[in-house]
């Protein structure tokens, strides 16, 4: 479930739960409203023809009043007549009080004293009035009426309804109602928050702890917090990107190292011609070289040592640019067959030198079409042959092509009955100046980036090189070559 699901539930929860508690509330106030609405029936002698009574009975006793006031209000000085009034009223918990002037002349025994002082300090200025009084024992809504009687004194006669128990009631009720919504709504809204804290905040805590340890360069431990929401997508976009960096540490490390043994490599494989160098020229300047001879042969030592030098330099220029990737290849349909037959034809000499038995068996079917460049593909087998002529020591030496069909590729085997690779050196002779022989002799162990380079080479044409070998009886290299299409 998302992080906007999450939060669009919380809100509906907070305001569906609050809601839902206040109607249960409400529901067992009806319960209690009902109940006190019996005790106020009884309490203000209330029937079921209520209406139809207070439109004929209660309504009558006011008109007669509003009447008495008018027509004769002498009447009001007459406490019988008053009591008759009163009696009528009391069943609906009302009374009637009379003032003439300042002082109360008919006045019921219900009333307190201190409502007395207060009604007597009620004045008119617009002839009624209506008003709404308490005392510590009742709550009073009144009505208040000024009339002259006969010899002109000021008179006032009040209505006095008792609402205690409605008053009572609602100062109950509302404040009631007012404080459980207000708890039920603090209550959601605490236990909400915190499990949108415990949900997302916590967890993002954890992220940002991690990435903060990522930054300071501590890639462990793992982030591990499976959820299917966007923290969840966050904690595998971050755990990918710490394995990511852990990669790319290693990779640095490798490439610190391999450089490292580059320039190790390249020292000791300059280092040693231009000592040889040296020591010749110095040879010559001493006049060791004393004669015509011994000069050409001083001479063409340093020839051999400074061609192998200037032969280094460009495998290592190559190899740096096909590193790189700053080599252009220009690939062209090329017959690997007749391929093969030239640079073997070219090669001959040196085969014949070295006293090399050379055969090429085509096992193809249809023609024999690969996708190359020549003169980078010429540059790998070339190595590959070189390596093995370096290394045969048999008296009968045999080198044999073949090519195979390999879908979508061709096969080229090359095979030799050379000293062969031994197992623990196997691995690596793909790699860049590695040597088997621990002496790095440079005459007899070349480089070391020969076969590195065909590597690149191979690779760079959407194919691949592998070597088998066993130590004494020979090695084989495949090569694969897209065929062309």
């Amino acid at each position: 479930m998302s992080i906007r699901v999450k939060l669009l539930l919380s809100y509906l929860i907070m305001i569906i739960l609050p809601l839902g508690l206040v109607v249960s509330f409400l529901h067992l106030l009806f319960h209690l409203f009902v109940g006190n609405l019996e005790e106020m029936k009884d309490y203000y002698n209330v029937e079921e023809p209520f209406v139809e009574e207070l439109l004929t009975e209660d309504l009558l006793i006011y008109t007669n009043l509003q009447s008495y006031v008018k027509e004769n209000p002498e009447a009001f000085r007459n406490p019988g007549i008053l009591k008759q009034y009163e009696q009528q009223l009391s069943k609906r918990k009302a009374v009637l009080l009379v003032r003439e002037d300042e002082g109360f002349i008919y006045q019921s025994e219900k009333l307190e004293e201190d409502l007395l002082s207060t009604l007597s300090q009620q004045t008119n200025s617009t002839g009624s009035a209506q008003g709404y009084l308490s005392t510590n024992e009742a709550t009073w809504l009144y009505t208040s009426t000024d009339f002259f009687f006969d010899d002109g004194n000021k008179g006032t006669y009040f209505l006095l309804l008792d609402i205690g128990l409605i008053d009572s009631f609602i100062r109950v009720v509302v404040p009631t109602l007012i404080i459980t919504f207000i708890l039920a709504f603090l209550v959601t809204s605490g236990i909400l928050t915190y499990v949108v804290s415990k949900h997302i905040i916590d967890p993002l805590k954890e992220l940002k702890e991690a990435a903060n340890r990522m930054k300071e360069g501590e890639l462990e431990p793992a982030i591990i917090i499976k959820r299917k929401d966007e923290i969840g997508e966050l904690s595998d976009a971050l755990e990918e990107m710490r394995v990511r960096l852990i990669d790319s540490v290693e990779k640095q490390l490798k490439y610190e190292k391999n450089r490292r043994e580059l320039i190790n490599n390249i020292s000791h494989d300059l280092k040693t011609p231009i000592t040889s160098i040296k020591g010749y020229v110095e040879g010559i300047m001493d006049g060791v070289a004393n004669d015509r001879e011994k000069l050409e042969k001083y001479c063409r030592t340093i020839h051999v040592k400074a061609t192998h030098m200037d032969h280094l330099i460009d495998e290592l220029f190559l190899f740096s640019k096909l590193d790189m990737n700053s080599v252009a290849f220009f690939f062209e349909k090329v017959d690997i067959q007749e391929f093969l037959e030239n640079m073997i034809e070219e090669m001959k000499l040196d085969f014949e030198k070295q006293k090399i038995e050379v055969t090429l068996d085509n096992k193809l079917t249809g023609e024999p079409f690969i996708k190359a460049d020549r003169e980078k593909l010429e540059r790998v087998i070339r190595n590959i042959l070189a390596n093995s002529i370096k290394f045969f020591d048999k008296e009968k030496k045999q080198l044999s092509l073949s090519l195979e069909k390999s879908d979508p590729f061709i096969l080229l085997i090359i095979k030799d009955n050379g000293q062969g690779i031994k197992k623990e050196n196997l691995a690596h002779v793909l790699d860049r100046f590695y040597k088997g022989d621990s002496s790095r002799n440079t005459e007899n162990g070349g480089s070391g980036i020969g076969l590195a380079i065909a590597k690149q080479i191979v690779e760079a044409h959407g194919g691949t090189i592998s070597i088998e070998s066993t130590y004494g009886e020979g090695t084989t290299i495949y090569l694969s070559l897209k065929q062309w299409k």
